[in-house]
């Protein structure tokens, strides 16, 4: 019995929720589970809290000391696109991507990210005109309309489908990204949570095109 609330992006839920679900409903049948989306600055006040049991996050959160994170892995980026609406080259440079119209999928309004840093760092800023935290939703608008977007690597499960073209971000060294899950040290060894964590660890990796952290696996603080 009980109830397991977690806070993780679209891209990251659409990825582990199914295993998860499947794990629980064998195991665990009468625990329910509570999906949302919080914004980065709300994840550690929700844990302090107790309104919230893990949290999984892409980008940097300020943890505590009474916190607990375990990086689950790092990936590349890719960039994305339809040909039917842009004939881009597999040559494509940053410099050119950052000539072009982009979708960003962001729950965080304005909030730049290390991909914009890359393009700042050129003297050339992306050209942001659509921002939407619907991974489908992306895809759609890609289909119709000529428009590039770049995604973390670990999503490419979800981008093999008709239509669009998926490269590597061309920078050098590769641009990276890390997943971390955090939770608060009072659940470090409530039962349940526990064997959620671990269930999570597992579902990171199987991931391909996502490398697994050194040290990933074993949950430690850090």
């Amino acid at each position: 019995e009980g109830v397991v609330r977690m806070s993780l992006p679209d891209g990251i839920e659409t990825l582990v929720a199914p295993g998860l679900v499947a794990w629980l409903r064998r195991q665990a049948p009468g625990v329910r589970l509570r999906m949302q989306l919080l914004e980065v600055d709300q994840v550690l006040d929700a844990l302090d809290a107790d309104e919230l049991d893990i949290a999984i996050v892409a980008v940097h959160v300020p943890v505590r000391s009474w916190h607990q994170q375990a990086r689950l892995l790092t990936c590349h980026f890719n960039y994305l696109h339809s040909p039917q609406q842009l004939d881009l080259p597999p040559d494509t440079t940053l410099a050119e991507l950052a000539e072009l119209d982009h979708i960003v999928s962001s729950h965080r309004g304005e909030a730049a990210s290390v991909v914009d840093d890359c393009f700042t760092a050129l003297g050339k800023p992306r050209r942001v005109v659509v921002s939407s935290a619907s991974m489908v939703a992306v895809f759609g608008m890609l289909q119709q309309a000529p428009l590039v977007s770049i995604q973390p690597a670990l999503h490419e499960r979800l981008l093999a489908r008709d239509g669009i073209v998926v490269r590597p971000l061309p920078t050098d060294p590769p641009l990276e990204m890390h997943v971390h899950m955090v939770w608060h040290r009072r659940h470090d060894r409530h039962p349940l949570l526990l064997r959620v964590r671990e269930q999570i660890q597992g579902q990171f990796d199987t991931l391909p095109s996502a490398r697994t952290a050194e040290g990933a696996g074993k949950l430690s603080a850090g």
